[in-house]
């Protein structure tokens, strides 16, 4: 079974959600149970660590499957023989995570994070906060939503422009049996354009999910991250 460049980006983010699950969402339901961090400040800065991590991750996997339909749909050609080397694919999952985790290094060495009473969480709690949220907010973030925004009006330009090249030659065609334009009639003759409309579904409904039940979280995380003033959280 061939493994698809879509499909690494997909299995990566089930990573993704698993490893926050494991590593973060354990600590943190331990919390908001006993009202009491346990764990000791060293895991506290990992956990703050690996919260930022995560969905720092996801957003740069997100991206990367939104481009990936756009090249899927604007040249098909180039996609299947992309297809044929995954390892590049791979290459770039590696690379997503580490430049999530290099983003995101100052809490293990240089900023301090503390149990964050309202959010039952550790969270950055440092007078370089303002600095982190700024950087990592405009990295981690704020690019990739406007690449994410790109991606997806260059997805509805293609298929739009080829609907309007549809009407046009069929304008021109009397035979029932000749109804699509030469574009769309080799998509189906390589059985490819049913396959990449729904993954791009797909993709549209996790990025709908995303930013209606992550981002939200995301922004007010950085917006805490940009204004807060130096606070020392008291663990009793």
């Amino acid at each position: 079974m061939t493994r698809r460049p879509l499909n690494i980006l997909l299995m990566s983010v089930g990573f993704v959600c698993l490893f926050e699950i494991m590593l973060n969402v354990a600590a943190s339901a331990t919390y908001l149970v006993s009202l009491e961090w346990t764990y000791g400040f060293t895991l506290c800065h990992v956990n703050s660590y690996f919260m930022e991590v995560s969905p720092a991750v996801y957003t740069l996997i997100l991206l990367a499957l939104t481009i990936d339909r756009v090249v899927a749909l604007r040249n098909p050609a180039a996609y299947k023989k992309a297809m044929a080397r995954p390892g590049r694919h791979k290459c770039f999952v590696i690379c997503y995570w580490i430049l999530a985790a290099a983003a995101c290094c100052p809490l293990l060495f240089a900023i301090e994070s503390w149990p964050f009473p309202t959010r039952l969480s550790c969270q950055v709690m440092d007078h370089m906060s303002l600095i982190y949220g700024l950087l990592t907010g405009s990295v981690c973030y704020l690019l990739c939503w406007m690449g994410m925004i790109v991606a997806m009006l260059l997805i509805q330009r293609y298929i739009t422009s080829e609907k309007k090249r549809e009407r046009r030659e069929m304008r021109g065609q009397q035979q029932q049996h000749n109804r699509f334009s030469t574009h769309t009639m080799l998509f189906l003759a390589n059985r490819h354009i049913l396959d990449e409309l729904r993954n791009v579904m797909l993709v549209s409904a996790m990025l709908i999910m995303y930013l209606l039940m992550l981002a939200p979280y995301l922004v007010r995380v950085k917006v805490d991250q940009i204004m807060q003033a130096r606070i020392l959280y008291s663990l009793y």
